[in-house]
């Protein structure tokens, strides 16, 4: 589908007046490749709250429905099995009874619709809404706030920030057969799990065995932020909070991890890594499974009681302190207490955790994100 944004910016770029219309059109399409269960599931909480918030009566019904939406799934599953298990008489009854429960469920559904459709009708919008436009996504941030929505397809990469006030839509050549080996790098530099198919796992074990690949390359983290941040940071340039909705591999990856600047020294040496500058430095990083589960959670969360208050950790002193890191510690020997005592401090972490508290001590406590 990234080849039908890309043929959408060519048009943009021979037809300057319809370049709005159409960086609206690649916008919402790139948003529908990476829509995904984790988003639906967030817009049926979100819809679920609502209806709570709307009334007790209302919020039972919801809560019904979801359950026979659920039932109608399992029963379907039941009736297509149903034809590879047996063909005789009682499997022919068992299909007739699962259909009636179907026709029960169906009828019933229809009488919680109605009721909700009169009572509470942004139920329907907020359980099976539609991808935001550019123009939606600006009036939902606030002035110190940006998103990075970026999707890889087969040859070519999109990234699109959009802040309250500008948009940069950027493509690069280069889709996902080039970025999923350099998430693949990064996220076996930190001890994340790599899905990967085996001869790319052998690859990845034998550069950590012949120390090849023993530290978290930087370099590679920096030409990630090089290639698809950097040429639409004048829309991110400032903003405090920055969403990232990322597609295909760069799901996988946190983008706090991303280093804004070429990075100088020795990826091993405690002291380049602390002078390092990453993507975090700059932005609070917010990771969404879509603009929708922003969006239906800004519109749908009650307010969040703030007692519990904000607790990060960070920056810890683990033992005594050496002017080297420790050996290397295996992806099988994380308990290792001794090598893990060996390790240089994160500095960064607490300038991190620092720029993370008014974020998570303001009004984002209205919305549902995780805060610890």
């Amino acid at each position: 589908m990234t080849g039908f944004t890309t043929s959408l910016r060519a048009q943009g770029q021979a037809q300057p007046a319809l370049a709005q219309t159409l960086r609206n059109e690649a916008f919402l399409t790139l948003q529908d490749m990476v829509a995904g269960e984790a988003s639906k599931a967030i817009a049926r909480m979100a819809a679920q709250r609502g209806a709570d918030n709307a009334g007790e009566t209302l919020g039972a019904l919801a809560r019904e429905r979801e359950t026979l939406n659920l039932e109608w799934a399992a029963i379907s599953q039941q009736y297509e099995e149903s034809f590879r298990v047996s063909s005789d008489v009682i499997a022919i009854a068992n299909r007739g009874g699962l259909l009636a429960e179907q026709q029960r469920i169906k009828a019933r559904m229809s009488e919680i619709d109605i009721v909700l459709s009169h009572d509470y009708p942004d139920y329907f919008s907020l359980v099976s809404p539609s991808a935001l436009s550019i123009e939606e996504t600006q009036r939902l941030l606030r002035s110190d706030e940006a998103v990075l929505l970026v999707v890889p397809g087969m040859f070519r990469t999109h990234s699109i920030a959009v802040s309250k006030d500008a948009v940069r839509w950027h493509r690069v050549e280069g889709g996902e057969t080039v970025v999923e080996p350099a998430v693949q790098r990064l996220r076996w530099n930190v001890g994340a799990i790599v899905r990967a198919a085996p001869d790319r796992l052998a690859e990845l074990e034998v550069q950590e065995q012949d120390r090849s690949e023993l530290s978290f390359n930087r370099t590679t983290a920096h030409n990630i932020y090089r290639l698809l941040v950097a040429p639409v940071n004048d829309v991110l340039k400032d903003k405090q909070r920055v969403y990232v909705e990322a597609g295909g591999s760069l799901a996988g990856l946190p983008f706090s991890l991303l280093v804004a600047e070429p990075p100088h020294g020795d990826d091993d040496d405690p002291a380049a890594l602390r002078a390092t500058r990453w993507f975090a430095d700059r932005h609070a990083p917010v990771h969404i499974p879509s603009l929708l589960s922003l969006a239906a959670l800004r519109q749908a969360s009650a307010p969040q009681s703030r007692d519990g208050g904000f607790m990060g950790v960070g920056d810890p002193v683990l033992g005594v302190a050496v002017a080297k890191p420790g050996p290397a510690v295996s992806r099988n020997a994380l308990s290792d207490v001794k090598t893990l005592r060996a390790l240089a401090r994160l500095a960064g972490t607490a300038a991190e955790l620092e720029r993370l508290i008014p974020t998570c001590a303001g009004s984002d406590s209205r919305e549902g994100f995780p805060r610890g």
